[in-house]
């Protein structure tokens, strides 16, 4: 166990085995490989996906499975070679989020999700080809 300091819940102490390697980083942040993935009892579908090594860096995420069913992005096998994964393998798709003041229009970017090998906890973020999926989904659709 080791202790780091986060932008929204102060120092924590996590499990090393629980870190998320980016290989690449995430796009605009390259030089940064070391993520946790903190969940909340009271909101069970938000994640943070927090830095290790830089407090003030912090995403909101939430599982694309629970922002639109059937979640299946589509791209190059030769993307998840990094992480060591095949399209087969066991693999989460993770959505980063902006989170408005007005919550009804917070979105999710579903055109470039972070894929997590589950078996090595390795990541990397995708460019999906999926033409219907876009960069600023709303989370709540005017239909809910």
């Amino acid at each position: 166990m080791t202790k780091i300091m986060t932008r929204d819940f102060g120092e924590i102490e996590i499990d090393e085995k629980e870190i998320l390697y980016f290989p690449n980083g995430i796009y605009a942040f390259e030089d940064e490989h070391e993520f946790i993935l903190i969940s909340s009892d009271e909101l069970e579908s938000i994640y943070w996906l927090q830095s290790v090594n830089t407090s003030n860096l912090c995403f909101i995420v939430f599982d694309a499975n629970t922002v639109m069913l059937n979640y299946s992005p589509v791209y190059p096998e030769s993307c998840l070679e990094v992480i060591d994964a095949k399209p087969q393998d066991d693999l989460r798709y993770l959505v980063i989020s902006v989170i408005k003041d007005d919550y009804t229009k917070s979105t999710v970017n579903l055109k470039s999700p972070i894929a997590v090998n589950m078996k090595n906890n390795k990541c990397v973020q995708l460019i999906c080809d999926n033409e219907d999926y876009d960069v600023k989904h709303l989370i709540i659709s005017e239909n809910s």
